[in-house]
């Protein structure tokens, strides 16, 4: 019981850090994709590796985005959700 009061209060702050390093890896992904894209524009040529490198920051982005998306919109529906009062004063 003594453990549990000691971490009460600290889910907002794990969150927080769990989405801003969400946003710090996804924007690293788009970043390193749009530096691809220049690249190939300048040349005007894809080398398989930078065709590799494109796939796996595509790909990356877009799992990052889906389970943002997935966990904004379970907080979403758990905040609409009845607690029973004897829920709430445990």
């Amino acid at each position: 019981m003594g453990l549990d009061r000691s971490k009460q209060g600290r889910g907002p702050l794990v969150a927080k850090s769990v989405a801003g390093t969400m946003v710090v890896v996804f924007g690293s992904a788009i970043y390193s994709a749009m530096e691809i894209r220049k690249r190939v524009k300048d040349t005007g040529i894809m080398n398989p590796t930078d065709e590799v490198l494109q796939a796996h920051r595509q790909l990356e982005a877009s799992l990052i985005g889906t389970s943002d998306y997935f966990q904004n919109s379970d907080a979403l529906a758990s905040s609409h959700v009845n607690i029973p009062a004897q829920l709430k004063s445990m």
